[in-house]
């Protein structure tokens, strides 16, 4: 999983979300606990991979402020 792509395209779907209910949904598509994301750091084996979807974690969340 390229952690950089899934958050450059996390942060343009919530930029072009029209109302709240859009923006829930994105919340819940890109966070959510069966969430691309959630489901590769429940795999994660080496440091350097747990960083970086983090770093996406904390990117997506902070779009979402």
């Amino acid at each position: 999983m390229d952690a950089t792509a899934l958050e450059s395209e996390a942060r343009t779907a919530i930029a072009a979300a029209a109302d709240p209910d859009a923006l829930e949904e994105l919340r819940v598509h890109y966070l959510g606990r069966k969430s691309e994301l959630k489901l590769a750091l429940r795999e994660v084996r080496d440091r350097e991979t747990g960083m970086a979807l983090n770093a996406a974690r904390v990117g997506i969340e902070d779009a979402f402020e």
